[in-house]
């Protein structure tokens, strides 16, 4: 259950059954956690408060921006106290694009460096190089890197996942794209590396792009188990609400019994 304030949303509640029974042996719904969204005047979201089924509170984000940064920190209440756990500092270009993301865990009275992944873009300001670290004995060490291709329509072609190895680079893992006669991608298949070569492929997307609002993709392994999955992605507009009118139905369905009720 979510409640919104013009795109805003407010709250949001989940329910579940609970394990006893009253109302003329109906099971009654409970909630079980809720989160509540706090924003300033410019409707950026500022607060984030989580709380468990008895409305004690759980966990809070909190959001602090700066003219081209954003700090998330998470606090746990324990022990009728708030304490630090996790903070998050994103810096950006002057082109809104992320540019580093930066992880410190609270340990001992202090938040210390945990992680840092850091965002590069080519000339078109496509995304290019996603480089992943981690603080070891006081400095950054490479964990792992996405590197991207594109053609000259802007298209990506190929996604590729390095492993740091070794001192260097190894990649293990890529998506290459099949791009149609319009330029756009139409297939994708996963591939990994090994002996030197890229293996057969283990999933294969079919693309089917119906507007520039939305397409749809279906998964398939390409060996062993037949598994598919069909996925439809909306860009940039909400999703489509349609009247039933519009199919011509004209059979009866849906009901609602008894009827008349005197109770629930």
């Amino acid at each position: 259950l979510s409640t919104y304030d013009h795109n805003l949303i407010i709250s949001k509640a989940k329910y579940q059954l609970s394990n006893h029974k009253q109302y003329s042996g109906r099971q009654p719904w409970e909630m079980t956690d809720s989160t509540t969204y706090h924003y300033d005047s410019q409707g950026k979201l500022m607060l984030c408060e989580s709380f468990n089924g008895n409305l004690v509170p759980t966990t809070s984000i909190h959001y602090e921006y700066g003219e081209l940064e954003e700090t998330v920190t998470t606090q746990q209440f324990e022990s009728g106290t708030w304490m630090n756990k996790k903070r998050v500092s994103k810096t950006f270009l002057e082109t809104d694009l992320l540019l580093s993301e930066k992880t410190e865990n609270y340990v001992d009275g202090e938040f210390v460096n945990t992680s840092l992944v850091t965002y590069s873009y080519n000339g078109d300001n496509l995304l290019f190089n996603i480089l992943t670290q981690s603080w070891e004995d006081g400095q950054w060490s490479n964990v792992k890197q996405l590197t991207y291709e594109y053609n000259s329509c802007g298209h990506i072609t190929s996604t590729v996942l390095w492993q740091w190895q070794f001192d260097s680079f190894v990649h293990t893992n890529r998506a290459n794209y099949e791009i149609n006669e319009e330029g756009h991608p139409s297939k994708v298949y996963f591939e990994k590396w090994a002996d030197d070569a890229w293996g057969e492929g283990t999933w294969q997307s079919d693309f089917n792009i119906f507007s520039e609002s939305y397409l749809s993709r279906q998964n398939r392994a390409l060996r062993g188990t037949n598994i598919k999955r069909i996925e439809i992605h909306y860009i940039n507009t909400p999703m489509p609400s349609y009247d039933v009118n519009e199919f011509g139905l004209t059979q009866e369905f849906c009901k609602i019994f008894p009827n008349p009720a005197t109770g629930f």
